[in-house]
């Protein structure tokens, strides 16, 4: 029986309650250390059975079933290998940024990913798109042979002012990634000078959501 946490980025719904945060003195700053991460589901699909997609369900979908994108392009992933992934965050704030460490396993070996953070009350809003929340936290690494990760980044500003914290660890199918944006689309709509469209479960896939503070 399988036992997960599991995430709606519509309501950002935290189905299992996570520890305390760990507050711990080091070079003279609070860190503070995540309290949970999950995987999404929103991003990958399915087959029905009946030459269509219907998206992947943590709960249902068996172990060994093939993921793919929203076009239907296989990703060449299982489901199993896909909730695998699990991450942690220990982040605190010092001459007026915020300094983050990420611990990553069991993600897609070899695989592309960036790192972006969105806040609540504040509300954190992308510079670049107004329509798009999540702000770059890091722009690119990659995973091991193993799926693991560790990555170190520092960004301006404190963090831990908001109530509510967390992080998405972003899948790049393709290999690419988009600096300050999180996908293909949202980056050349930008370019363009028009509104931001997203291809998110396109080239872009929410893989762990990692909650950092207030869930």
């Amino acid at each position: 029986m399988r036992n997960h946490i599991i995430f709606s980025v519509a309501t950002l719904a935290l189905a299992c309650g996570g520890a305390a945060p760990v507050l711990d003195r080091t070079e003279s700053a609070l860190v503070e250390r995540s309290n949970s991460s999950g995987i999404f589901t929103r991003d990958i699909f399915v087959s029905n059975g009946a030459g269509g997609l219907i998206e992947a369900d943590i709960r249902t979908t068996p172990l060994d079933e093939e993921l793919y994108a929203f076009s239907g392009a296989n990703l060449g992933v299982t489901m199993g290998e896909w909730e695998a992934a699990s991450g942690s965050s220990a982040v605190h704030c010092a001459g007026g940024n915020t300094h983050e460490h990420f611990d990553l396993q069991g993600l897609i070996p070899g695989g592309v990913y960036s790192i972006f953070h969105f806040t609540f009350d504040p509300n954190s809003q992308n510079p670049f798109c107004s329509n798009e929340n999540a702000v770059v936290s890091v722009e690119s690494f990659t995973a091991d042979a193993s799926g693991a990760a560790k990555v170190h980044a520092v960004v301006d500003g404190c963090l831990l002012d908001a109530q509510i914290v967390n992080f998405e660890v972003i899948y790049h199918a393709d290999g690419q990634t988009w600096g300050a944006l999180p996908n293909h689309a949202e980056a050349a709509s930008f370019a363009e000078g028009g509104p931001c469209r997203s291809s998110y479960s396109s080239d872009a896939f929410r893989h762990v959501l990692i909650a950092q503070k207030g869930l």
